[in-house]
């Protein structure tokens, strides 16, 4: 049996980026400048790059962030948190208008994703 995923089969096109860059959601002078730097997608990073105490902020801020960077036709994609708690918080954060993609990072399987 062949396993399918309607939603890329589904797609009209799927986008391919020569060039991603990331930007830490919570650094004003980094998202206010991204949408210059000619990416094809601009990554807008919740995981790694935002300190713990600065999650919420980021999260906050997303909406502003998603159409400064998004200004020159850039993907806009979000990269969100692995562990469920946080990765919770950042999906009711990150799913909007405007927001291309998200950016599932330490994924441990196909079957972590599903679930």
């Amino acid at each position: 049996m062949k396993d399918t995923f309607p939603a890329v089969e589904g797609a009209m096109s799927v986008p391919r980026w020569r060039s991603l860059l990331f930007v830490p959601a919570h650094v004003p002078l980094f998202v206010e400048a991204a949408h210059e730097r000619g990416a094809d997608g601009v990554i807008l990073d919740l995981e790694d790059s935002v300190p713990q105490d600065q999650k919420g902020t980021a999260r906050r801020q997303l909406p502003e962030c998603v159409a400064k960077v998004g200004r020159k036709n850039a993907s806009v994609l979000v990269r969100v948190n692995h562990g469920l708690r946080a990765l919770a918080a950042d999906l009711d954060a990150a799913v909007m208008a405007g927001v291309n993609a998200l950016v599932l990072p330490k994924t441990e399987s196909a079957e972590w994703v599903l679930e």
